[in-house]
């Protein structure tokens, strides 16, 4: 074996394996790459960076389910024929299960979208629409989700605080339009 300048035999008393000159290392370990995770007659087995991701993606799987338990929602509002610039729409679970999670849109150009994602728990919710407006003669404030005192809830109480807006939110895409009156 003129290739290595080392024989075995002496590697052996160092405790150390050698290394071919030109070629890779491989692991920290010394096994070579190519032979990681196969057996001595040749066939795979899992390693454990293989067992991990599986493990990973199982536990993903399991989290968000068949699908998951939320649900995209889009729709329209408006209000006294006119769409809603700028408001919120609010998703607030109802009954159980209890801890499910509140969600909200924003209102643009009189439309709102969540993707499932982001969306409301399947079951049912109340809907609560918010509007703030300026008075007239005052400034808007630069940031549009910014509220101060001077602003005015536009749209009534029944939509809001005192809703009587309620939706059952299904598996899969969910639309909900509002057409809201002046006085309910």
């Amino acid at each position: 074996m003129a290739r290595s300048s080392i024989s075995r035999e002496s590697a052996s008393n160092t405790g150390r394996r050698l290394r071919r000159p030109g070629r890779p290392s491989g692991r920290a370990t010394g096994r070579c790459p190519s032979r990681e995770g196969r057996t001595s007659d040749g066939t795979s087995r899992p390693t454990r960076s293989r067992a991990a991701l599986g493990l990973a993606l199982l536990a993903c799987g399991l989290v968000a389910g068949c699908g998951g338990n939320r649900a995209s929602v889009r729709g329209t509002v408006t209000f006294g024929e006119q769409p809603v610039n700028g408001g919120r729409i609010f998703f607030l679970p109802e009954g159980d299960p209890a801890g499910r999670p509140a969600v909200h849109a924003t209102i643009e150009q009189g439309q709102y979208r969540l993707p499932a994602a982001q969306g409301p728990a399947l079951g049912r919710h109340r809907v609560e629409i918010v509007w703030h407006k300026t008075p007239p003669g005052k400034r808007a404030p630069a940031d549009p989700g910014l509220v101060t005192d001077d602003m005015q809830q536009v749209i009534p109480d029944a939509y809001n605080s005192k809703t009587t807006l309620f939706v059952d939110v299904q598996r899969g895409s969910n639309t909900f339009d509002f057409a809201l009156k002046e006085r309910p």
